[in-house]
């Protein structure tokens, strides 16, 4: 279980509250270590990631599932990044048998391509009559048409 809480009253890695924050704010912050206690989950991140808070949490059961961990400033949030090592091995087969599975032609294109025409597809899409075209159809001819005409 991992995620931003915005709980700076938990002091980490003991688990432990500090005064401070509403009695609402206190009771959800009891309920959160309950149920990491109760589930046997322990938390594992003890660098702050906002300021001098610890906010973003990692909740884990299997705490050898986790190699290292390292905090990064980014631009895009006030929080920083955190980039877990597990000990995990994806197995490459899997996911060759789920691409096949179902796939569809989108997965083949790259929309970070530099030669893609972003304002030309919008002009085009743009000049369709949506509402005419899928006009009386039912919504599998209606998601049909509209994956041919963006193909």
């Amino acid at each position: 279980m991992c995620g931003d809480f915005n709980f700076p009253e938990i002091k980490w890695p003991e688990g432990t509250l500090s005064a401070g924050g509403t009695l609402d704010h206190q009771a959800q912050t009891k309920a959160l270590l309950e149920v990491a206690d109760k589930s046997l989950l322990t938390q594992q991140i003890i660098t702050p990631t906002r300021r001098d808070n610890i906010l973003d949490l990692y909740f884990t059961n299997n705490q050898e599932s986790i190699n290292t961990y390292r905090t990064e400033k980014n631009i895009l949030s006030d929080h920083d990044l955190i980039v877990i090592n597990t000990a995990y091995k994806k197995n490459k087969s899997e996911r060759a048998e789920r691409n096949t599975t179902g796939s569809s032609p989108f997965t083949e294109l790259n929309f970070f391509s530099e030669k893609i025409e972003w304002e030309k597809l919008q002009q085009s899409f743009s000049e369709v009559d949506w509402e005419q075209t899928i006009l009386n159809e039912d919504p599998n001819t209606m998601l049909h048409t509209l994956l041919d005409k963006l193909l």
